[in-house]
């Protein structure tokens, strides 16, 4: 049929366009508005109107996305063995292979892990899963800069950069199993 989302980008774009065509008249002299002002007004709500039907389209994916049910645990689990795939084979790949693998771990798991932050501060707390979720931003952080030195072609720091973000995953994940399956104390209230 259509997709939804192309479908507000174009109005959005076309609504940018004819707003602006209404906007580059000025009023003739003596009159306070322009004769086009119309057309400026019609390209605000179109812009407005390919907007909305442009997110409405971004909410449909994230549902689709969160139908799957892949706890923050599960995430961190299943990265690792492409992480240590990664990092066995890094020497003998070359850089757009190493670009690719990035890829794959940025759109199959970091970006999931990141949409579900929230779970993990509600399930563990925000003191205790705090050194959790720095762990887990510098482990992203330094994937990206495996993928920034992949994409300049510097296949020695890329190699440096997949061992510091195997050991910091491996350490996000030691840290995840001492903190997502622990038993939770009920807390005693002082009165």
């Amino acid at each position: 049929m259509f997709n939804q989302r192309w479908v507000g980008i174009i109005l959005y774009g076309l609504g940018i366009c004819i707003a602006t065509i209404g906007a580059s008249k000025l009023p003739e002299e003596g009159e306070t508005w322009s004769e086009i002002l119309y057309w400026f007004n019609d390209g605000v709500i179109l812009t407005l109107l390919g907007l909305w039907i442009w997110r409405q389209s971004d909410d449909e994916s994230t549902d689709d996305e969160t139908k799957e049910k892949r706890s923050p645990f599960d995430l961190i689990r299943d990265i690792q063995p492409i992480l240590e795939d990664l990092y066995r084979n890094v020497d003998d790949l070359e850089c757009y292979q190493i670009q690719e693998y990035v890829k794959i771990l940025q759109v199959q798991y970091l970006l999931k892990l990141e949409r579900q932050r929230g779970l993990i501060q509600d399930r563990i707390g925000l003191e205790k899963s705090a050194e959790l979720l720095i762990a887990i931003s510098y482990g992203e952080r330094v994937i990206n800069r495996i993928l920034s030195a992949a994409l300049d072609g510097h296949h020695d720091e890329a190699v440096e950069c997949t061992e510091e973000a195997h050991a910091a995953f491996k350490e996000v994940l030691e840290m995840f199993n001492a903190l997502w399956f622990q038993e939770v104390s009920p807390q005693v209230t002082k009165v």
